[in-house]
């Protein structure tokens, strides 16, 4: 199980929740319930292959995970993931 922290920006595809629990043990299993849960959300942020958006950072409790979404990294109750938009500029 873990926490996915919304940013402001995507509440309307979650009802106004800015913290969802979701039902998952690994990293892996992310796009897939967020599909289930969310499916809104999840075109969103997933591309149709499951890959994550390039706008999108994923943080599992502080940590930049964005690029590790396919390694069997455990997850507990308190694993806290964090949607956050890539910033870009010049």
């Amino acid at each position: 199980m873990a926490i996915v922290r919304i940013p402001e920006a995507l509440l309307k595809f979650t009802a106004g929740q800015s913290e969802l629990v979701i039902e998952i043990h690994s990293l892996p299993q992310l796009s897939r319930s967020l599909l289930k849960v969310v499916p809104q959300l999840h075109s969103i942020v997933f591309t149709p292959s499951g890959k994550l958006c390039g706008f999108v950072n994923l943080y599992l409790d502080g940590q930049l995970i964005s690029s590790k979404l396919d390694q069997p990294v455990l997850l507990t109750a308190e694993s806290k993931i964090d949607l956050v938009a890539a910033v870009s500029g010049g």
